[in-house]
């Protein structure tokens, strides 16, 4: 599934009116340029309902709120839509404390979107389609002289070699007898190199010199010096039973001369017995070539060296890189790097350069030339030039995202292979087909190295799998599938998708979003069996040279790109090939800088292979020869023979049989030395059941399943390390191991068979033997029966001689098989033996110097470590417990306990060991994980006096009296803490922050209230660091400080159910009318008589739908809110939905007199308008007294008569077939100009007229229906038809000029993103008017008809007002001016009356002359009222008049004012 985020057109303009600012800006930037689940992506992501997420992201100042709308297209893309934005949490009273089914529906996406949606993923499907062409840059001058220059200061490096006899070793590193410890390190390394020089040229043979109470025995033997004992003065039979002896042979290590002239530096390696930089001829020449050709591929077994000559060509290649920077232009030039898997390994190179350049006289003697400094010039650089994988991957992340890695990457949720098999144990552990077929190893490595790891674009299925090539495959399709299926699908892709990730993920993240940069040029990488195809896909995109363009092939053998490895170091021995790793690398950088298809054009070199062995004895060499020869032939993976470098002799390799050879057991006793066992049980099955299960049950004793006098591990186990004494038990020929029985292997060498699913499996045996034979270095036994039964006898010096011949024929066989490369394996000295068992009285294991014990055992600490292997470290802490060494006994078993999560456990060992910074730190880890975190801070506390730190120092602050100071202070320390720790958890200062907060007392309010307001500001910080403080608590504090918005807003930030409390306040501090949708949940008893004063109040404030429940839901129909029940009726007659609920909705209002019974037919009528029901309706006939009743039912005929057949098919006629004068057309409903009614009939006449096909007298409708509406929504409302009209014949005629007019008046109005209705229909609030009238009307009768024409007006019956005689009138014209529009002139000497209505667009004039309304008027009269005749608007005068006057009466709408205007006819 790819991912993609999406804002549509009309959401950019709502965007840019939002003015959000640049932290919004760029925000919606990272997820528009992200390509991740929205899981993934920036912020804390929360599904909201349905398909509507949201990210919060609580560490910016302004804390954004996100909503996304998902949206997934033909199960290929997944659409995360913007909706909106919101600042400081105001999402939460529109969002989830209001509707949110309203919310979401108003949300959707518009149809209009949709079609920008599916263009977008059109354009998707499109783009992959089209190739992307990359223009690469030319190699710079500074790049093209860094890969033609070489430099070949490694080969003075090793002019004159040193090595050093174990003899010479054991007496310099000898500390069991401090009165002969060796402590003149300086004197003798100044005597020896001097030595050296001043005989440089002499003769081979024995040198002596004198250093204080020690003689130095050197030996010249051409261009070696070889340092063989430093014996002390007066023991004359050692010295001379040596320099009368032959040229020493038992070489342990060596290195350059040159490392001589550093005497510290000789001294550290001195101390160090395992230490060796000495390199072969073979690897010299690799080093030393002035013409190296790359890219390079160094196999060798553990103890070849490999990683040494890869540090040795990195140094050399630093002094390269800083050569060309010194004397080059200024060009690109980016510095090489070291990579590696292992931090150790990492560190070692660092070191190594570090001493090379500081302290060795070759490269310093460079340096100097170049005129550079280590210390000024060189050593800032180094940092950036040695990375371990993980964190450069990181570093990729944390320049473009970094508030992701403390999210999705947090290390407290990263899954490395020992918490992997943690977790798959507790997962599989009791499922025994699950550990037998697929077990934890096999199952991190089909994930790794194929699921995760093969492809960076998908994941690998099955069906992917079974067409990879056969050299690719090294499970069994069958395995892979239980391990997709059952490992992967129900398991771990869940895991590593919601919390945990390991190191695919982080790969994958940097590949899927681009975050790889060019950031180096060399690419040096160790350990190179650890690297997936996708990590391969990394390193090419950060150097820079494979993104150059390159046009000739041989210019790609000077790009230095060199990968060192051993396949046999792999956790699964089967899940690496030289071939595959080398074939895919050339392969993907051919493509990369212009070459594609021309690699099988290049001749680039083989793999180097180094076999030589710097570790063991010959004959242990000599038997791992034999096994891998037996690998070569039987499985095709050829490799050469190793041959041990120092030709040390050691003890001869027996077969000893469990049964019969009892005095090895004894030979164990005592602690006199270490032996480990190594078994071949499966991975998670108990050693315990398998040892109790076999013929040893009663030779070896466990206690709490650890071993008693050896330690006992598997190969996995075994590897990466070495050990003095190694005994092999349980190799067997059962199952399909009986393939290896001399027999089978006879039989198959004379009539090979391919079956690559068994030979995956036999594979993986044969690797596991090799492994385990190659972890000893000098002791070496099989426990075994000596017989052609068992796993070895292809490898025994058998004396039966029908057996002899058999193993004989078998190593003919399969040095045949060899053929032009059986030269490489002739020599007999290559290929060693395993023998008869011993006679009785054999000393098994030679007495082991304390020294050597104390540095294996810190092997097996280190190795268990490196595995995070709990049974491992327990076995460790049990030898060194047995040796009385207790604190590191206690030391190891604090680390079992932290490797099985029992952080608890592992702390307080570690305060036995003594080792409290470790304790520290481990009660930390549990203080992150705990639910009751008083008993961890205690234990911390008692720490007090151990060490000084931070963490500690607040622990012991916690106390009951724990005040809003200190809770601050606590604050501000963790701030600064994580500031300087960004790699550490932060959970454990989260759990003490929610703790302390629960133990806050407020004291003096004024005081507390600063403080609280820089614990706020605080708090906000630490959310960056998502240290989320307990918003619940902290609010409680503001309250009673008196601080309401810091109350609020902290309760806003929760993200959780909001108390009564929290909308108490928000209540009492929002404005009038928005407070009101608190109050309901505020837990106040009187909310309801509060919302009611407040709306009495505020009566002219327009509410909102929301708010108008609100309120209906606090009137509960009282006699005491009446006033306020009829305000809100007609909003509630507008929401229902049935008849039954309207009718009970008048009958309370009845029952407290908030209207009249006679009011409930009209309003029953308009509800069944309002439903389409026109049609049936009664309407009564009766004469009203006033006007306004009269046009309410005439409203409601006109309605009934609209929707007819009748009325539709008149419309069309009269539109189709006349020249229709749209104010006639109107005429018939002037008479509701300005009142509610008009809306009424003109939506149901505008229905009409949008429907038909011809939209230009639908447009034609609404310009002249807008003149008899004074309503301003009503209004806008005829102006949106209008335009929906206008966008119709713009649709539908394709003519430009009507979309334009439509923009425009869009523009005017302001709602050019506004989506108009397809059809018209009355808006709530004029429903709402409707029903407001129909409860208002006057429902009384006339008793009789009131004459309509002046004509017939009745002589009034009134008084007469000017009953006094008139002396004389004046001549003169009275003007009288009525309201802000009405004028009437009064013109004595022509008895005429003038009435005139004024406005900026209209203008009326009526004249009455001796009484009588003339011709020229532009007004009427009908029931005595004066109309306008065009608008048909109803003035406020009616006209009467008798004898001798014109009464000329004022109205308040039907009500009289008690003002008459009076004039002589």
């Amino acid at each position: 599934m790819e991912y993609r985020y999406f804002i549509t057109e009309d959401k950019k303009k709502e965007w840019k009116k939002e003015k959000f600012g640049d932290e919004y800006e760029k925000l919606l930037l990272n997820f528009l340029n992200c390509n991740v689940d929205i899981k993934q992506a920036p912020g804390k992501a929360s599904l909201l309902q349905d398909d509507f997420w949201l990210t919060k992201h609580t560490g910016k100042h302004s804390r954004p709120t996100f909503v996304w709308q998902r949206k997934v297209i033909n199960e290929d893309v997944c659409f995360y839509v913007y909706r909106t934005a919101y600042r400081h949490d105001k999402y939460s009273a529109e969002i989830t404390q209001g509707n949110k089914d309203s919310y979401i529906a108003k949300n959707q996406l518009t149809e209009k979107e949709e079609v920008e949606l599916d263009n977008c993923y059109k354009s998707i499907v499109e783009s992959r389609k089209v190739k992307k062409q990359e223009t690469l840059a030319m190699l710079s001058p500074n790049e093209l002289a860094f890969i033609s220059s070489m430099l070949p200061i490694n080969h003075s490096l090793f002019k004159d070699p040193i090595y050093e006899t174990r003899e010479w070793v054991e007496d310099i590193t000898n500390e069991d007898d401090v009165n002969e410890a060796f402590d003149e390190f300086s004197m003798a390394a100044q005597k020896i190199e001097e030595y050296i020089l001043d005989n440089i040229n002499g003769v081979d043979g024995w040198g002596q010199l004198s250093a204080k109470d020690r003689i130095i025995l050197i030996y010249h033997r051409g261009t070696d010096w070889i340092l063989a004992a430093a014996p002390l003065k007066d023991d004359k039979i050692k010295i001379n039973k040596i320099i009368n002896g032959e040229c020493p042979t038992d070489f342990l290590r060596g290195y350059p001369f040159t490392f001589l002239s550093s005497e510290d530096e000789w001294r550290r390696m001195e101390k160090e017995s395992k230490s060796n930089l000495v390199l072969t001829e073979e690897q010299v020449q690799v080093v030393a070539t002035n013409a190296p050709n790359y890219p390079l591929f160094i196999s060798g077994r553990a103890g070849s060296g490999k990683s040494t000559v890869l540090q040795y060509l990195f140094a050399e290649v630093v002094l390269r890189y800083l050569s060309v920077k010194k004397d080059g232009d200024n060009s690109r030039l980016l510095s090489p790097v070291y990579l590696s898997y292992s931090e150790t390994l990492i560190e070692d190179a660092k070191k190594l350069s570090s001493v090379l350049f500081d302290k060795n006289s070759v490269y310093k003697d460079a340096l100097n030339k170049i005129k550079l400094d280590y210390k000024k010039d060189i050593a800032p650089q180094m940092g950036d030039m040695f990375y371990v994988f993980k964190a450069l991957l990181k570093n990729c992340i944390e320049k473009y995202q970094p508030e992701i890695l403390k999210s999705r990457f947090s290390e407290s949720n990263y899954i490395s292979f020992a918490v992997f098999k943690r977790k798959w144990m507790e997962k599989f552990g009791k499922d025994r087909e699950a550990l037998r077929k697929y077990g934890p190893s096999i199952s991190w490595h089909v994930i790794r190295t194929y699921i995760k790891g093969w492809n960076s674009e998908k994941i690998t299925t099955p069906e992917d799998y079974a067409k990879l090539g056969r050299n690719y495959l090294t499970v069994r399709r069958e395995t892979f599938e239980l391990v997709y299926n059952n490992v992967w699908e129900k398991w771990y892709k869940e895991l590593t998708e919601e919390t945990g990730w390991d190191d695919q993920d982080l790969v994958k993240f940097c590949l899927e979003h681009k975050y790889v940069d060019e950031q180096f040029s060399a690419i040096y990488c160790d350990e190179a069996q650890d690297f997936t195809r996708i990590e391969i896909d990394f390193i090419l995109k950060i150097s820079s040279f494979s993104n150059r363009q390159i046009d000739v092939v041989d210019d790609v053998k000077k790009l230095p790109f060199v990968f060192a490895g051993d396949e046999f170091q792999t956790l699964n021995p089967t899940g690496f090939s030289w071939d595959s790793l080398r074939g895919y690398f050339v392969e993907r950088l051919f493509n990369k800088v212009g070459l594609e298809g021309k690699n099988d054009e290049s001749n680039l070199p083989r793999p180097i292979e180094f076999n030589e062995n710097f570790r063991s004895t010959s004959q242990i060499v000599q038997l791992a020869n034999r096994i891998q020869l037996l690998r070569a032939t039987r499985f095709g993976e050829y490799s050469k023979p190793q041959v041990p470098h120092f030709a040390v002799d050691g003890p001869s390799i027996f077969c000893i049989s469990p049964k019969e050879n009892l005095s090895i057991w004894d030979s164990m006793k005592g602690g006199k030395n270490l032996v480990n066992m190594i078994v071949p049980v499966a991975e998670g099955e108990s050693v315990e059941d398998y040892i109790k299960s076999s013929p040893l049950k009663d030779r070896i004793n466990f206690v709490d399943g650890i071993p008693e006098g050896l330690t006992i591990l598997t190969p996995s186990q075994a590897k990466g390390c070495e050990y003095s004494n190694v005994i092999l038990y349980g190799f067997s020929l059962k199952d399909e191991n009986s393939e290896f029985s001399v027999s089978n292997l006879l039989n198959w060498f004379d009539n090979p068979q391919i079956n690559l699913e068994n030979d995956i499996e036999l594979k993986y045996q044969i690797c596991n033997a090799y492994v385990a034979v190659t972890r000893a270095i000098s002791r070496l036994y099989i426990l075994d029966e000596f017989n052609m039964d068992s796993f070895w006898a292809f490898a025994f010096n058998d004396s039966n001689e029908k057996n002899r011949i058999n193993i004989s024929k078998l190593q003919e066989k399969m040095l045949s098989c060899l053929k032009a490369k059986r030269k490489e394996w002739e020599d007999e000295r290559l290929l060693g033996w395993i023998n008869e068992p011993p006679t009785e009285g054999f000393a098994y294991f030679d007495e082991m110097k304390s020294k050597d014990i104390r540095e294996e055992l810190e092997r097996l600490k280190a190795n268990a470590e490196m595995r995070e292997d709990a049974p491992f470290m327990r076995m460790v802490a049990c030898r060194y417990k047995e040796r009385g060494l207790n604190e590191e006994s206690k030391e190891c078993l604090a680390k079992a306990f932290v490797f099985e999560g029992k952080f608890m456990d592992a702390a307080d060992n570690f305060v036995l060991a003594k080792q409290y910074k470790e304790a520290l730190d481990t009660y930390w880890k549990e203080l992150g994980l705990s639910d009751t975190p008083i008993g961890v801070i205690r234990k911390i506390s008692q720490l007090k006096g151990h060490v000084e730190d931070l963490r500690l120092t607040r622990c012991c602050d916690i106390s009951d009296s724990f005040t809003l100071r200190s809770f601050k202070n606590l604050l501000a320390d963790c701030l600064s803490y994580i500031r300087n720790n960004a790699k550490q958890d932060n959970s454990p200062w989260q759990v003490l922050i929610n703790y302390s907060l629960t133990k806050v007392k407020s004291g003096n309010i004024n005081a507390d209230s600063d403080e609280l307001r820089t614990a706020i500001k605080l708090s906000e910080e630490l959310a960056g660091y998502s240290i989320n403080i307990d918003s619940f608590k902290l609010a409680y504090i503001a309250k009673e400080c008196g601080n309401d918005d810091a109350a609020i807003k902290l309760w806003e930030n929760c993200g959780q159910e909001l108390p009564s409390d929290y909308f108490a306040l928000k209540y009492k501090n929002t404005k009038y009318p928005q407070n009101i949708e608190f109050a309901p949940k505020s837990n106040n008893p009187n909310w309801c008589s509060d919302v009611i004063a407040d709306y009495r109040k505020h009566k002219d404030a327009t509410l909102s739908e929301l708010q108008k429940s609100i309120i209906c839901n606090a009137i509960s129909f009282k006699r005491d809110y009446s006033d306020v029940i009829i305000d809100f009726l007609p909003y509630q007659l507008r929401k229902v939905q049935s008849l039954e609920v309207l009718i009970s909705l008048l009958d309370e209002a009845y029952n407290i007199g908030a209207i009249a019974k006679e009011n409930g037919e009209p309003v029953e009528l308009l509800f069944e308008v309002k439903n389409g029901n026109a049609q049936s309706l009664q309407v009564p006939s009766g004469t009203f007294a006033k006007e306004t009743t009269l046009l309410f039912y005439k409203a409601i005929n006109e309605i009934k008569k609209i929707r007819t057949k009748e009325f539709k098919n008149h419309v069309n006629r009269k539109f189709d077939h006349e020249t229709v004068h749209m104010s006639e057309f109107l005429a018939p409903w002037k008479q509701f100009a300005n009142t509610p009614l008009v809306t009424l009939v003109l939506i149901e006449v505008g229905k009409i007229l949008e429907h038909r096909e011809k939209k230009v007298d639908a447009i034609r409708f609404y310009e002249y229906a807008k003149n008899l509406s004074n309503d301003t929504e009503f209004r806008k409302e005829l102006d949106k038809r209008w335009i929906y009209s206008k966008e119709k014949l713009a649709e539908i005629t394709n003519m430009e000029q009507p979309a334009k007019d439509a923009y425009e008046k869009r523009k005017l109005l302001q709602i050019e993103n506004v989506a108009i209705p397809d059809k018209p229909s009355l808006t709530d609030s004029q429903w709402e008017k409707l029903f407001k009238m129909a409860l208002e009307l006057d429902m009384n009768l006339l008793p009789a008809k009131i004459l309509s024409d002046v004509k017939n007006i009745a002589p009034t019956k009134e008084v007469d007002v000017l009953q006094q005689p008139i002396l004389k009138l004046s001549e003169k014209k009275q003007v009288i001016s009525y309201g802000e529009n009405y004028e009437i002139t009064y013109f004595p000497q022509k008895s005429e009356v003038k009435l005139e209505y004024n406005t900026e667009n209209d203008s009326f004039m009526a004249k009455f002359k001796s009484g009588k309304l003339t011709g020229s008027s532009e007004f009427v009269i009908k029931e005595n009222r004066l109309y306008t005749e065009e608008t048909d608007m109803k003035t406020p005068f009616v006209i009467r008049k008798d004898d001798k006057y014109l009464w000329i009466d004022v109205y308040d709408d039907d009500v009289p004012t008690g003002i008459s205007i009076a004039t002589l006819l």
